[in-house]
């Protein structure tokens, strides 16, 4: 997920000349309504929310956001002439999909923000900078309170970028006239709504022009909680799916089971899936949203909080020394990659990190365990250590936020962590933690080494995991199932959207592709908004329809060529019959299926 810039001051952006604006071509966006019927366009809302247009600083290429300034254009309907009227579109605003002409916006520059679709009506908080809430609320009903109207809708969100290539010139840092693209799937902090992405007119090199979910009943039925069945929770009842509030109740939604006058489907019922049945839409489920791990509390220390996901102590103690995963105390973890600031050819980093127990000072406060980052260094020169104490791994902003603090050198903590080398190297451990990774007995051959998959190094393991996605989440932590990310894991075969904030590691979780002014391309960047119930691409009544559009035809049979090979980690719905690779046998199920999908 990309790093959200803070958004700069109207007066810092527009009247100062230290500033550009963008001169490339805009990218065409078209938001499509594929919920074959659930939905009408009239009950879909486009919103955009935080972030704004971008802006580069002449003397350090480095980039803002500007809400202030538009973000594109549109066809909108003005009931007053009785006509499309082109308007100028911006971030914290929404518009009605059956007011779009075509479902179009031309993107001229966006991002730190993000797209949402949402049923019944826009976000409305957005228009003040708010983002739609999600949790958590401390005793989780009623929640929240004063109430919140965007708590009580569906919407799911889509992350896009729209950003100029950032180049200089005579000692000057300006955008350049190629627009780089980048949209991905996010369900890091919900599951609401099914989404989808498929580049219309894809220029050379796109990379994953095609991402898809299943239909929101298989997603719910995924990552919800099923009470004490949860690896590591004592529950009673399904407390991470948020429902709506009973009949003549006062209209805040709530975690199911906290409220007994409140029916979870319907009385009795404990899974999504057992009822409803399969015609029902998320409507008559009574449920808004599944809450991820991210959003609600996960260390029971708020006030009549319940830990719904399992905690990370375990893990972090089966790495610490004498745990189960570092009984002889010698366990190092590796770190490796790249790093290249703003125009700068990216350099190779390496480090060492290890998990201690006992006290450690950084600044004046004094902390019990922790992760030190050592024998760091960048293109070969050396690095200041870093120390991310276990407390920062634990908050709700740590491992399942991807963004605990650390202190550089021993002094205070960095408040909040700049996106720069030193946070990509503890992101390194985190996803590596997340994935299950760190500390794996678990051995994998690769690059001609076979051996445990904690004794490669950080950049190995996106590889691996791309190669052989069943050895990440429960598949590094066989015998451990708390020892990983289980919502994300829940999610990783039934979309190529992220589970938690920097899955994109593996590189097979976002969208991208380049707009040159003058080369001729017009792309279009779908956003799919996907069924409840109804079947999309991937196992289902038509799983060769690989772009949804109710038949198995040459646009599909292009799809399945262009995916050939092995899977890579995530959904891979050319894989037709699940063998981890597209290949001949998905080829002739593909052309056994021809024709229009069964309805």
């Amino acid at each position: 997920m990309k790093k959200i810039f803070p958004v700069m001051s109207l007066l810092a952006v527009v009247f100062s000349s230290n500033y550009a604006r963008a001169q490339a071509p805009a990218v065409k966006i078209q938001f499509v309504n594929a919920t074959h019927g659930e939905q009408a366009d009239s009950n879909i809302w486009i919103n955009f929310s935080e972030g704004g247009a971008a802006v580069v600083a002449p003397g350090d290429g480095s980039v803002s956001y500007n809400s202030f300034l538009p973000i594109g254009t549109a066809n909108i309907w003005n009931d007053t002439t009785g006509t499309y009227v082109s308007t100028s579109i911006f971030t914290n605003s929404s518009y009605q999909l059956s007011k779009i002409q075509n479902g179009e916006i031309s993107i001229s520059t966006f991002g730190g923000g993000r797209a949402y679709a949402s049923y019944g009506a826009g976000l409305s908080t957005i228009a003040s900078g708010n983002a739609p809430q999600i949790g958590p609320y401390p005793g989780w009903q009623p929640a929240p309170s004063p109430p919140d109207p965007t708590f009580t809708q569906r919407f799911q969100a889509f992350e896009l970028t729209i950003q100029p290539k950032v180049v200089q010139s005579n000692g000057s840092w300006a955008f350049s006239d190629e627009n780089q693209a980048y949209a991905n799937l996010s369900y890091i902090d919900q599951v609401g709504i099914s989404t989808g992405i498929k580049v219309v007119n894809p220029p050379t090199g796109t990379k994953n022009p095609i991402q898809t979910s299943h239909n929101t009943q298989t997603l719910f039925n995924a990552v919800q909680i099923y009470g004490s069945g949860a690896a590591g929770a004592t529950l009673t009842a399904l407390t991470n799916v948020v429902t709506k509030a009973a009949p003549g109740q006062p209209q805040y939604y709530q975690v199911a089971g906290t409220d007994p006058s409140i029916n979870y489907s319907n009385p009795g019922s404990t899974s999504i899936a057992n009822p409803p049945p399969i015609t029902s839409t998320a409507a008559a489920w009574n449920v808004v949203r599944v809450a991820g791990p991210g959003t609600m509390p996960t260390d029971g220390t708020a006030a009549g909080a319940t830990t719904v996901y399992p905690t990370w102590d375990n893990y972090i103690t089966a790495l610490t020394p004498g745990g189960s995963l570092n009984l002889s105390g010698t366990l190092v973890t590796n770190l490796a990659g790249s790093y290249g600031p703003t125009g700068v050819p990216a350099q190779p980093y390496a480090a060492s990190a290890t998990f201690n127990a006992g006290p450690v000072t950084l600044g004046s406060t004094v902390y019990t365990g922790y992760i030190l980052i050592s024998d760091f260094t960048f293109n070969g020169s050396p690095q200041t250590d870093l120390y991310v104490p276990y407390s920062s791994l634990t908050a709700s902003t740590g491992l399942y936020g991807t963004n605990p603090t650390y202190s550089v050198g021993g002094g205070a903590l960095v408040p909040v962590p700049p996106n720069n080398l030193q946070t990509l190297v503890v992101g390194d451990v985190v996803a590596g933690m997340n994935f299950g990774l760190v500390g794996s007995t678990v051995v994998a051959t690769y690059d001609g080494k076979t051996q445990a998959l904690a004794d490669f190094t950080s950049q190995d393991w996106w590889s691996i995991g791309v190669l052989n996605p069943h050895l990440l989440f429960g598949g590094a932590q066989p015998t451990n199932p708390t020892f990983y990310n289980t919502y994300a894991a829940a999610l990783q075969f039934l979309t190529s959207g992220y589970g938690f904030g920097i899955q994109d590691r593996l590189g097979a979780n976002t969208t991208e592709f380049n707009v040159t002014l003058g080369d001729g391309s017009n792309p279009t960047l779908q956003f799919l908004i996907q069924p409840d119930v109804a079947a999309v691409p991937g196992p289902g009544t038509c799983p060769a329809d690989l772009n949804d559009d109710g038949a198995v035809n040459g646009d599909d049979l292009g799809i399945l060529l262009g995916a050939w090979g092995p899977c890579g980690a995530g959904a891979c719905p050319s894989d037709l019959n699940g063998d981890g690779k597209v290949d001949g046998d998905d080829l002739g199920i593909l052309l056994g299926a021809w024709g229009p999908c069964p309805n």
